[in-house]
């Protein structure tokens, strides 16, 4: 087992001259506030074990200057730590400026350089850094780690937890190394090459060349039939020639006369469009013509419209003028109804300002006075708080002393009531022994007088026994008595402790009553109360007594409560009477600044500039006004702004728009011009057709045409042109294709004919006698391509393991190599046996963590969910479903708040821990570290937490349980030992 003894950190992190030695066993409690070392605790006992960071500033486990103190140089730790009860002592030194320094001491043992040391390190601890992490070193926040791993980290991990390595060794040792696996390979090859070269690559080239025989026969005779086929077919096609030859002929002269009809009716289609053209042309001509002539007549109006748009402009100007100058006079206008009303605004703050300052000298007045009456009060309410701490300090230490002395009497009283138990005791013990003895002694007189018979001696006996038996019951009635003053002497001493006790009870209580249920603490507040107020502390109860006496002399007749009570009334009344008269003043200092402001000569004269502006405004108006409604009137127009704006934009566009109209005239000219060309160039085409053809007259009308037409279509649909033309396409095409055919076909003859040359003697000689059909072609064909398959294939991987096992020019025996292959394969099978034994115990074993880790999963969660979840499922990949009674199935873990995910993982992490450590491996931790768990807890499972830590399962699975929290709800009673730290030192502990 592991188990942490011993820390020692200086200049690690916030650590400085940290020395902790841990017992054995128990629940130990790190608290203290956020960065005051908890955490780097926890940090520096991993540090000390593997050598790495857990964090760094640059984000790597190496990066180890991230852990020396800002402003130190190097940072020194040192670790010691029970493995199978041998102690070892890590210490571990990191410089800022040169290099490392690690050191490790097993009992005599040194070892000094930092990889043999953390090598050796490895060795005893029997687990990595890594695994250490995913078990039982819980990281703040990272409560989710082992759900994160993938499967080869995970399975890392677990070879390192259940101290698997030696296993693996084995398992090495016994697996088919790959140079084996060649070998057997090699061997094999070997073998496989001289089968093939001595026994199978001979028989198939044997039946390779039977098959070839018979194929080349079958082809001869295919040959044969070939050349007989060939020549009939060329006296057929030759047939077929001849019988087509005058269809041919018929059908290329209807053609003749198609074609010399169809020239015709092209050339009067031509005709037709040309007259039509012209027609059309013509009529465009006429029409452009009236187009010009109404430009004209619009080009005559522009010079009156050009005019009227001048005038528009000018009355425009005249106008906006008029309106920009009645806008002048509308502003004017308003500027003095404005200035009038800032005119009312200043006599209205004139008077605001008067009545403010009459309030604010009333105000002062009444402060005055309360200010006096304050003073006053003052020197009362002095002499009763006085008074008072005076009163209060006495009580207190009145109570003290009463407490003391009845404390004393209790000691006494008990000291008696011990006493006199023990001779209660003694007594009682006393009497049972001679009771005992009584009997004893009256038994044995019974006996002896039985004995005696009845004679004198008998009688004797009697007498003897009654004797014995008075006197001891005698003794036994006196040691009774004595047993009896005993028992009232112990309860008269219960009821003096009974009485002492009420009155330390009653005096606890005026205690309580005047001191808070304090004592001590409250009379030291008291004393420096009584400084406070200028006091000297009394002596004793007798001289606060008097001081007490001297003041009440000068608060006769005052009633406390009264003085402190219109004293409070009038302080607060003074500081609403300085605030309302501060107030008063911000007040009149806002309307002077307003008066200031408003500036009423310089308002005054605005206002008579404002009103001569007016007056000229209005006499220019006036004036210019009317002559332009008259000038308006007079063309016929509206005198606004907007409308002769219109009117304006109206007129310009329409002379616009006649100016491009008017422009156009040349185009139309230009288009005229190019018509007539287009009406001669028809006309030169018609003349051009005329002369080509003699069956067209002159003069015709578009009628003649269309009737010339139609006889021409008449003619060409008699003579079925289509069918015609169709007809003729194809006897040349069945005449063509027979000549071509009947030429491939005497090619291929005479092709056929010297290939029969090329046949061996052997296969025309057999021709005469063979059995061979042609209808065994097929299977002679499938024959040949199987064992030229074959065969290629042998020789290809002949050539392969040749040039890969290097065998040429090499001979190999069949059964030589074949022994050899048969040994090695014995060999190699029984070790690969073994290793798989070997592994199937190692996975066993592995495999059991999952049901080991669920089944405590399941016992750690009511616990640890305050009864809310029991059961719990983990998948193979170590993921979380728990069984929500809710929604009466198994749901995701991620379905839940955050507070009971964390709660769930936290579940996990130690089910885990627990399931892979257990106690039979001997090196496994023996401890857990658990940081910050209880951060998204609330109160009740945060107590659930504290009991699986200290009482539940984790303490019985774990020696030391480490628990780091900055919480302050965690009760120490419930951990063995606790630790509190502040700015990287230890303030508190009980560690011994």
């Amino acid at each position: 087992m592991i188990k942490i003894k011993k820390l020692v950190a200086d200049k690690f992190k916030q650590l400085k001259e940290l020395e902790i030695v841990f017992p054995a066993r128990g629940s130990f409690l790190i608290e203290g506030l956020n960065e005051s070392g908890k955490s780097t605790l926890f940090e520096a006992i991993y540090f000390g074990l593997f050598g790495e960071a857990l964090v760094t500033e640059a984000g790597t486990r190496r990066a180890l200057v991230d852990l020396i103190d800002y402003h130190s140089k190097y940072a020194y730790l040192e670790l010691q730590v029970e493995v199978r009860e041998r102690i070892l002592t890590i210490s571990r030194t990191i410089n800022r400026d040169s290099s490392n320094q690690w050191k490790l001491e097993i009992g005599d043992e040194e070892i000094t350089k930092n990889n043999p040391v953390n090598e050796r390190l490895m060795l005893e601890l029997g687990l990595d850094g890594d695994a250490l992490l995913n078990s039982c070193f819980v990281e703040q926040k990272k409560l989710e780690k082992l759900e994160g791993l993938t499967k080869p980290e995970r399975e890392k991990s677990l070879m390192k937890l259940l101290n698997l390595d030696r296993l693996l060794e084995l398992e090495y040792k016994f697996k088919v190394k790959r140079e084996e696996e060649k070998d057997l390979q090699s061997k094999q090859q070997k073998l496989e090459w001289a089968k093939l070269k001595n026994i199978d690559l001979p028989k198939i080239m044997d039946e390779k060349n039977k098959t070839d025989f018979k194929l080349e026969i079958i082809n001869l005779l295919k040959l044969n039939q070939k050349i007989d086929d060939e020549k009939i077919n060329i006296k057929r096609l030759v047939k077929s020639i001849n019988l087509l030859q005058p269809q041919k002929v018929e059908k290329e002269l209807k053609v003749q006369r198609l074609e010399e009809l169809k020239k015709t009716q092209n050339y009067l289609e031509k005709l037709g469009f040309n007259l039509t053209q012209i027609k059309e042309q013509e009529t465009e001509i006429e029409a452009i013509k009236k187009q010009i002539e109404e430009l004209d007549a619009l080009s005559e109006k522009i010079p009156a419209k050009e005019k009227l748009i001048t005038d528009i402009l000018i009355l425009g100007k005249r106008l906006a003028r008029i309106n920009k100058l009645e806008d002048n006079l509308k502003l004017e206008k308003e500027n003095i109804i404005s200035l009038d009303k800032e005119l009312g605004q200043v006599e209205k703050v004139k008077s605001n300002i008067a009545v403010e300052e009459a309030k604010q000298k009333q105000k002062e007045g009444h402060l005055n006075s309360l200010m006096d009456k304050e003073n006053v009060l003052g020197q009362r309410l002095k002499l009763i708080n006085e008074k008072e701490a005076l009163e209060n300090w006495r009580w207190a230490k009145h109570t003290l002393e009463g407490i003391e002395v009845i404390n004393q009497k209790e000691k006494e009283i008990q000291t008696q009531k011990t006493i006199k138990e023990e001779e209660k005791n003694k007594a009682r013990s006393l009497y049972k022994k001679k009771l005992f003895a009584g009997l004893g002694l009256l038994t044995i007189s019974v006996i002896i007088s039985l004995l005696g018979g009845s004679g004198i001696i008998g009688l004797i006996m009697w007498l003897i026994t009654l004797l014995i038996v008075g006197i001891g019951v005698i003794y036994i009635k006196k040691t009774r008595d004595i047993i009896h003053r005993l028992v009232l002497k112990l309860r008269e001493l219960e009821d003096e402790i009974l009485r002492l006790e009420g009155q330390r009870q009653s005096t606890k209580v005026q205690q309580s009553h005047h001191l808070g249920e304090q004592d001590e603490t409250r009379l030291v507040e008291y004393e420096a109360q009584l400084l406070k107020l200028n006091l000297p502390l009394p002596e004793g109860i007798h001289e606060a007594d008097t001081l007490i006496t001297n003041l009440s002399a000068g608060l006769e007749g005052v009633i406390s409560e009264e003085i402190k009570e219109n004293y409070s009334k009038i302080t607060r009344e003074i500081a609403g009477l300085q605030g309302a008269i501060a107030s008063s003043k911000g007040i009149i200092e806002n309307y002077k600044n307003e008066s200031n402001y408003l500036n009423e000569p310089k308002i005054l004269q605005d206002k008579e500039r404002a009103v001569l502006r007016r007056d000229k405004l209005i006499q220019i108006i006036n004036k210019f006004k009317p002559k332009l409604q008259q000038k308006v009137k007079g063309l016929d127009l509206v005198l606004d702004r907007e409308r002769l704006l219109g009117e304006y934009n109206k007129l310009k566009t329409e002379v616009k728009r006649d100016f491009q109209d008017t422009s156009k005239k040349d185009q139309l000219l230009q288009k005229v011009a190019e018509r007539n060309s287009i009406i001669n160039n028809f006309t030169s085409e018609m003349n051009t057709i005329y002369a080509s053809t003699t069956q067209i007259s002159r003069g015709l009308t578009l009628k003649d045409y269309e009737r010339l037409k139609n006889k021409i279509l008449g003619e060409i649909k008699m003579l079925q042109e289509e069918t015609t033309f169709h007809e003729l396409k194809d006897l040349q095409s069945k005449i063509d294709a027979y000549r071509g055919e009947i030429s491939l076909r005497e090619k291929t003859l005479k092709a056929l004919e010297v290939e029969t040359q090329k046949f061996s003697h052997k296969a025309v000689k057999s021709l005469k006698y063979t059995s061979v059909r042609l209808q065994d072609e097929a299977e002679l064909l499938k024959q040949k391509e199987d064992v030229e398959a074959k065969i290629g294939y042998l020789k290809t991987h002949l050539d392969k393991l040749c040039r890969e096992l290097h065998l040429e020019n090499v001979t190999l025996e069949v059964a030589a190599c074949e022994k050899e292959v048969i040994d090695l394969e014995q060999a190699l099978k029984i070790r690969t046996y073994a290793e798989q034994i070997l592994s199937n115990a190692r996975n066993n074993m592995v495999a059991k963590v999952l049901p080991n880790t669920i089944r405590n999963m399941q016992k750690i969660l009511p616990l640890l969910t305050c009864d809310r979840y029991h059961d719990a499922e983990i998948t193979d990949d170590y993921k979380i479903r728990v069984w929500d009674e809710r929604a009466m199935r198994l749901c995701a873990k991620n379905i839940f708040s955050g507070g009971t995910k964390d709660q769930f993982s936290l579940a996990l992490r130690i089910a885990f821990a627990i399931s892979t450590l257990p106690e039979e491996r001997g090196i496994s931790p023996s401890f857990i570290f658990l940081d910050e768990p209880l951060s998204s807890f609330d109160v009740e499972r945060s107590q659930a937490l504290i009991y699986l830590l200290t009482k539940g399962e984790i303490m019985q699975a774990f020696d030391q349980i480490f628990v780091i929290s900055h919480s302050q709800i965690l009760d120490q009673s419930l951990f063995n030992y606790y630790i509190k730290m502040d700015n990287g030192k230890i303030t508190e502990h009980n560690l011994g």
